[in-house]
């Protein structure tokens, strides 16, 4: 059961990546027409820095 449980969390964060992926390329595109992309460069870099303090715990 913990095998089970450690798997749907692996693809529950893969999947959680890829949308938040998508959303802020959506946004990047859409925003740089509106010459606001400095927006969406910094929410990945704040984004960046919450998975790396995350991931080195």
């Amino acid at each position: 059961m913990r095998y089970a449980r450690q798997t749907m969390e692996f693809w529950d964060s893969i999947i959680t990546g890829i949308w938040n992926g998508i959303i802020q390329f959506i946004l990047a595109v859409v925003l740089w027409f509106m010459l606001l992309g400095w927006i969406i460069h910094l929410w990945s870099v704040i984004d960046a820095a919450k998975f790396y303090e995350r991931e080195n715990r």
